[in-house]
């Protein structure tokens, strides 16, 4: 990331100039200009080069900022030049150069994500911390592996009765829908402990209007923390029934139609954990 050349004296672009640095959204631009921030402030008022940049995000990667982090300072701190240097009024040749140097500073392959999930035993332990109608969301929200949106948007005339199961209808993203099942024992606990006058909603409050997304994860993240010294998140529990169901079957396609992906790639990097045991690693082995 060394020997690339400085923005040319003759440009005139300020550090400040920087500061204008415009993304193709509103949230773009805020990160954008974070990363012209913390640059600037690592500058200390610095000639602005692709040089000094290309040091900034080096001495970044040495600190081991994350992939996703690094990535975005590298967009960030190019568009911000780049755009610096056309508003000022740099030749169309040096900034062809400057963009070169620029793009000699290579982003970060991002490592597959972390899949959080929960196991039987710590569920009970956070069931143990929710109050008696939030148990039964959680119950609901793991055996369906559900957003909790979707769940909260089940109505009664979104459920089938099949022998000793339940099938949901449910609505995912982009007005996909797909049907998922819990037993028939669940549902009756739900609409016992739900039960009201003119009910649309499976999960309701007592005024008659359904659970709120944002008191269902409080509530969760609230008994976890508790129950496990961490936050589990509602959308852990989808994992973790994705992880579970694919351990039990090992149809990985199937689990995917489940959740409603439109693709397995997706349930295979950011769902499903699989991970070796001990037991694997051992079992059979003469070392």
């Amino acid at each position: 990331m060394s020997s690339l050349p400085a923005i040319p004296e003759a440009s005139g672009i300020p550090p400040e100039a920087l500061r204008a640095v415009e993304g193709l959204a509103p949230a773009t631009t805020l990160a954008y200009r974070g990363v012209v921030k913390a640059f600037l402030e690592w500058a200390s008022g610095g000639s602005i080069s692709a040089e000094l940049f290309a040091q900034w995000i080096a001495e970044e990667l040495s600190k081991g900022v994350s992939a996703a982090k690094l990535n975005q300072q590298i967009a960030g701190g190019k568009a911000a030049i780049l755009q610096a240097a056309n508003r000022q009024g740099m030749a169309a040749r040096e900034i062809a150069l400057l963009k070169k140097a620029l793009d000699s500073v290579k982003g970060v392959k991002r490592t597959r994500p972390r899949i959080d999930v929960v196991d039987g035993a710590q569920r009970r332990l956070i069931l143990m911390q929710l109050e008696p109608h939030m148990r039964l969301v959680f119950r609901f929200l793991y055996a369906t592996a559900a957003r909790v949106s979707e769940a909260l948007a089940v109505k009664e005339t979104d459920i089938r009765i099949d022998m000793d199961r339940a099938s949901i209808r449910l609505l995912g993203k982009g007005g996909k829908e797909r049907w998922v099942s819990i037993p028939l024992d669940l549902l009756r606990e739900i609409n016992t402990a739900f039960n009201r006058p003119d009910r649309v909603y499976l999960f309701e409050n007592r005024y008659g209007n359904r659970l709120s997304r944002q008191w269902v994860t409080r509530e969760i993240g609230r008994a976890s923390r508790i129950a496990l010294g961490w936050v589990v998140s509602s959308h852990d529990l989808r994992h973790s029934r994705a992880t579970d169901l694919f351990a039990k079957t090992g149809r990985l396609k199937a689990v995917s139609e489940y959740l409603g992906h439109a693709g397995i790639q997706t349930t295979a990097a950011f769902y499903v954990r699989d991970d070796l045991t001990t037991k694997d690693l051992t079992e059979g082995e003469e070392l």
